[in-house]
């Protein structure tokens, strides 16, 4: 595993937009460019039509809402000493991001980076903190480590799950090395990690069992837990939605 995720490390670092060797929110030709970010703790979304950033937190009806899958790992801060974050990884979201409070906590170094973010009818929420290069190690694999640039918001997004899942389902998984041991319990997202790593993060096997919609996917940071629940429509679920140019 160590070799594949070397292989993958060489690749990270090229800008998207130019090809050269930064990184893709700090170059000069991405304005010619339009890309839609989506952090979803529910749903997802595909459209591009927007070119500036807008976070837009809205309570909106659902018929089914998806357990999106979370862990726990060690970040460095920097003085190199090794903090637990929880983190929410959606594959739905084109960058990541990580919560000011948490940057607070690290001290780490910020770099700059002129994003606005709006939400619903324009209304101004604020500008990104900045940009923060995380270094995040698995509980389970002491070395193995990813490297993320993330962007700076004052949150996230809402205590994760919002929704009740039944606890028992676990039980078929109870001999595997659990990513999170409390994913089935609400708390709060410390980083996202998006489609940016998201092949870093995921490895080949996934388990499911007949009659339940919950399924088991292997990570470097252990198993990851994905579930599909329905509801009735009158029922509620946040979203929250970031589009960037």
């Amino acid at each position: 595993m160590d070799a594949i995720l070397k292989r993958k490390k060489i690749l990270k670092g090229v800008c998207k937009f130019c090809s050269k060797l930064h990184n893709s929110l700090l170059c000069s030709k991405k304005s010619k460019f339009q890309n839609k970010i989506l952090i979803d703790n529910t749903v997802s979304d595909t459209n591009t039509e927007d070119s500036t950033i807008s976070s837009n937190n809205a309570t909106v009806p659902a018929s089914q809402a998806v357990l999106l899958p979370t862990a726990i790992v060690n970040v460095k801060d920097i003085n190199g000493a090794l903090q637990k974050c929880r983190i929410l990884i959606d594959s739905a979201s084109q960058g990541s991001f990580v919560r000011e409070s948490c940057v607070n906590l690290l001290q780490l170094k910020r770099t700059s980076v002129n994003i606005n973010v709006d939400g619903l009818s324009s209304r101004k929420v604020g500008r990104v903190a900045g940009l923060v290069q995380l270094e995040i190690t698995s509980l389970f694999y002491k070395n193995t480590s990813i490297t993320v640039d993330a962007l700076i918001l004052p949150k996230i997004t809402c205590d994760l799950p919002q929704f009740q899942v039944d606890a028992s389902a676990l039980n078929t998984f109870k001999h595997l090395k659990l990513a999170d041991v409390n994913c089935l319990q609400p708390g709060p997202i410390d980083i996202l990690l998006g489609a940016d790593v998201f092949g870093e993060i995921m490895l080949n096997r996934h388990l499911n069992v007949p009659g339940q919609s919950l399924t088991a996917m292997e990570s470097i940071f252990g198993w990851l837990f994905l579930e599909k629940q329905n509801f009735l429509a009158k029922e509620l679920f946040q979203i929250m939605q970031v589009t960037m140019q």
